[in-house]
């Protein structure tokens, strides 16, 4: 109908018009006190049409899952040494726990990350991870390695913020502390493309993105010569030790090899505050730089002692190739006797059988081979005595934590 040449719009359609109006208010209306916590939005409309679609459920999560588990399941296995290694070609994978040395093909000394042997199989077509935002929650897949077979699980990620370390040829990826992503856990995102590697980072788990990790693999691939060693254990800098040296930044020498490069040079307690230049902020910024170098490498190091600030010139020797454990490995524990509590380790040989049983110094050994309180002497009889590959049931103390541990022979 028109009046006057204009469209006039029905008394049924206007009341229609204003119906929908009125109900789309009421339901404003009744949100906003329903859900006073949310923001204002400018327009209810959209909203109240995400309401409407279906909501996604775990059982679509799971499905999401075994969707991309073929892919990743090519591209991970299980490494000798226990932990998840990611093929990165037909003939070599990487794992941040390295295997038994004849299966290394490159290490990394700084970071712990291993080019290892793979299991046969074909290259997998993994597609690293770009996102356009990491401020922003979503869920990840970490890949798992469980007694040799590979597991995929889900993982909430609150959002990921960048962190810079000097052990990276980039920046990390940190996370909140409750996600659960551990130090050699490959990451991979719900459409299966590569997010990364977990590692340690200032006490915590961080990722190491695919892009980062692969620049690292190329740099560890390039590296020549053999690898070189100071013989020094550092430590941080601590407040108070800081304030009794002067030492603004640092790292503080905890041991000096005796028959190591710098035997001559350094002393334990002493500040090591740059070297060839740079400073030593953290125990991480020593570690990149001295765990690369090659045997007959040079450093200057800026050390501050009692005497004062001098520079010192140290030499890296040839490093110790990593060894097989024998049947015949030392139980490698230097132990002291606590009177009618047992024995106490003070230092624990590397690679012997009492790393591998994870023994730390400062245990107190209560129960050896069924003797409470053992001595020293009784420790070392009970491990010798074994025959090839037995076990040695002990009990220790760490802490105010008591455990049983099977040292094996």
């Amino acid at each position: 109908m028109k009046i006057s040449g204009q469209p006039v719009i029905s008394r049924e359609t206007r009341r229609l018009l204003i119906t929908v109006v009125a109900a789309v208010a009421a339901l404003w209306v009744l949100a906003r006190i329903r859900f006073q916590e949310r923001p204002v939005t400018s327009t209810p409309v959209p909203n109240v049409l995400a309401q409407l679609r279906p909501v996604s459920s775990y059982a679509d999560l799971a499905r999401v899952i075994a969707d991309i588990r073929p892919g990743i399941m090519a591209a991970v296995s299980a490494s000798a040494g226990g932990g998840p290694a990611l093929r990165i070609r037909e003939d070599a994978a990487v794992t941040l726990l390295p295997g038994p040395a004849d299966t290394r093909l490159a290490f990394d000394r700084a970071t712990n990350l291993a080019i290892v042997r793979p299991p046969s199989g074909e290259m997998p077509g993994l597609m690293p991870w770009a996102p356009r935002l990491l401020d922003y929650p979503r869920y990840l897949v970490a890949a798992d390695v469980l007694a040799q077979h590979v597991a995929l699980r889900p993982v909430f990620v609150g959002g990921l913020f960048p962190v810079s370390s000097p052990l990276w040829p980039g920046e990390l990826w940190a996370f909140p502390a409750a996600t659960a992503i551990g130090p050699g856990t490959f990451v991979f995102t719900t459409d299966g493309a590569l997010a990364g590697l977990g590692v340690s980072h200032g006490g915590q788990t961080a990722i190491v993105p695919a892009a980062v990790l692969f620049r690292a693999i190329d740099q560890m691939e390039r590296r020549s010569g053999p690898a070189g060693d100071l013989g020094v254990a550092i430590q941080s800098l601590s407040s108070e030790i800081a304030s009794a040296t002067g030492a603004a930044t640092g790292v503080v020498i905890s041991a000096v090899d005796p028959s190591g490069a710098a035997a001559d040079e350094l002393l334990a307690t002493e500040v090591i505050e740059a070297v060839d230049g740079q400073e030593m902020q953290t125990p991480d910024h020593w570690r990149a730089r001295v765990g690369r170098v090659n045997a007959g490498d040079t450093l200057t190091l800026r050390v501050r002692g009692g005497d004062g600030v001098r520079e010192v010139q140290v030499t890296a020797a040839a490093a110790a190739a990593p060894a097989e454990p024998t049947d015949d490995a030392p139980l490698g524990l230097r132990l002291r006797t606590i009177p009618k509590v047992g024995a106490e380790v003070l230092s624990v040989q590397p690679r012997s059988s009492g790393e591998r049983a994870a023994i730390q110094e400062g245990d107190i050994i209560t129960v050896a081979g069924g003797r409470p309180s053992p001595t020293p002497a009784e420790v070392t009889r009970a491990f010798t005595s074994l025959p090839a590959r037995g076990s040695l049931v002990v009990a220790i103390a760490r802490g105010t934590d008591h455990r049983v541990i099977v040292i094996e022979k």
